[in-house]
């Protein structure tokens, strides 16, 4: 690896998709019921993993999920891991209900 390592980061369009993603599956009305967290949380990480490998980068991905109900309390994590060893990254944060 050369010393500019900035093709390594996310460019505007795979952030889009990750939002795309991400906003497709819990949009910004869906009220939370922890019945379909799971659900949501495996979806969201494998349409990401499967859009990111799509664009044939050599590159392995990491693709973590946080739903939290916005009241305190309930917590559901899953990961999927695709991953390159160098240190750029992406995080989504959507605020929804």
């Amino acid at each position: 690896m050369g010393a500019n390592n900035d093709y390594l980061a996310f460019n505007d369009n795979q952030k889009k998709d990750v939002r795309d993603i991400v906003d497709s599956v819990v949009k910004a009305d869906t009220e939370y019921k922890h019945v379909f967290v799971t659900q949501w949380v495996d979806k969201i990480n494998e349409d990401v993993i499967k859009k990111l490998v799509s664009y044939n980068k050599p590159y392995k991905y990491i693709a973590f999920t946080v739903i939290a109900q916005n009241k305190g309390s309930g917590l559901h994590t899953s990961s999927s891991c695709y991953w390159e060893p160098e240190d750029k990254s992406y995080m989504y944060n959507n605020q929804g209900k």
